[in-house]
């Protein structure tokens, strides 16, 4: 399993700090973010094109756009709780279909996946089991749901585990599209993009000041 990881590593190497960096800066903010966005109704159901892994490859080889990878499980709540919320949001599905393809990443699928001219299989462990491409994706550590980035190259640029709101993905979304990751930390960021939603939202404020 430790081939697997390392397989992973080479992907990932580059932007592994920031990839920290940003679970870090989301996850102070989980649970004031789950307890608005769970208890606020959606008014109207968005639709995300999602694919599978296989599919979103082929389809960024042929037409280079990042990739967004949902990685949950079957029996996971909050998993659950993201698709019927942030993954129901009009502008989180706008914004995903136009500059990702989507997957839905099932941790413990049984299908075999190749990828790199590797073939990933469903390994038994315990009660439920896991797959090696969500293995080694996620480095081992196996927290769903988790959101991964990847790049047109197929390098993961970011990797944030644990439930994201609408407004937690509308800043992620931006963060890896606009290639930021490449040239600021996601705390500086994240402040810069509400802050220039806040004056979107209230322009009367910025004349005042």
């Amino acid at each position: 399993m430790k081939n697997l990881v390392c397989f992973f590593m080479f992907l990932s190497c580059s932007f592994y700090s920031n990839a920290q960096a940003v679970k870090t800066s989301l996850k102070s903010n989980k649970k004031t973010t789950v307890s608005k966005t769970v208890n606020k109704p959606t008014a109207k159901k968005a639709k995300i094109n999602w694919m599978t892994f296989e599919e979103a490859v082929a389809e960024s080889q042929k037409n280079p756009k990042k990739i967004f990878l949902d990685v949950y499980t079957s029996w996971c709540h909050w998993c659950k709780e993201m698709d019927k919320s942030t993954f129901q949001d009009q502008d989180v599905a706008d914004y995903m279909n136009k500059n990702f393809y989507a997957v839905k990443f099932n941790a413990e699928q049984r299908e075999d996946i190749e990828f790199l001219g590797h073939t990933f299989k469903y390994v038994k462990n315990g009660r439920n089991g896991y797959h090696e491409l969500a293995y080694a994706i996620l480095q081992g550590k196996m927290s769903y749901p988790t959101t991964v980035y990847m790049d047109e190259e197929l390098k993961i640029a970011g990797i944030r585990p644990g439930f994201a709101s609408a407004e937690d993905m509308d800043v992620l979304m931006h963060y890896f599209t606009e290639n930021q990751h490449k040239h600021i930390p996601f705390q500086d960021f994240q402040k810069q993009f509400v802050a220039k939603k806040q004056n979107k939202t209230n322009p009367e404020t910025v004349k005042q000041k």
